[in-house]
């Protein structure tokens, strides 16, 4: 019984990891766009006003995405995300300041230095971009155990 247990816990597990691992095959399009717009301008500034939009653009689908989930979730997942999505706001929030304060001390210790913003950039995009694949897994999670086409 335990063996047979383990075995239903290894393919639920590895369900959604194998239909993420397909995935990663394909770079979201937003990836491919930041990438795009850093190779069109590779500038400091260019390069961080690629990472800040980046940041937007991956605001926006999360929130797209978090829309779709709590429009297919029952109650108890929906009031367990929404609180869930209220808690990273505030650890979002303090990552920032992290970030924020983490590359000023390099940039001061260093004695200044353009790429201390351009990585501030790029590591603030990569808060947001995470928690918006974590939902896109959530949801293409969802749409595997019941059926549903892919809408996103």
């Amino acid at each position: 019984m335990m063996g047979k247990k383990l075995l239903l816990l290894a393919v639920f597990i590895a369900v959604p990891l194998f239909a993420h691992a397909q995935d990663k095959e394909s770079e979201h399009p937003i990836d491919v766009w930041t990438s795009q717009c850093m190779e069109k301008d590779g500038s400091t500034m260019g390069m961080i006003q690629c990472s800040d939009s980046a940041a937007v653009l991956w605001d926006i689908e999360l929130n797209r995405v978090y829309k779709l989930l709590m429009d297919n979730l029952g109650e108890d997942a929906k009031s367990a995300l929404r609180e869930a999505q209220r808690e990273w706001i505030k650890f979002r929030d303090k990552e920032f300041e992290l970030i924020s304060s983490y590359y000023t001390y390099i940039y001061e210790i260093m004695g200044g230095g353009t790429m201390y913003p351009m990585l501030a950039a790029g590591a603030r995009a990569e808060v947001v971009r995470k928690r918006a694949l974590a939902l896109i897994s959530l949801y293409d999670e969802l749409n595997i155990h019941t059926g549903n086409s892919d809408d996103r």
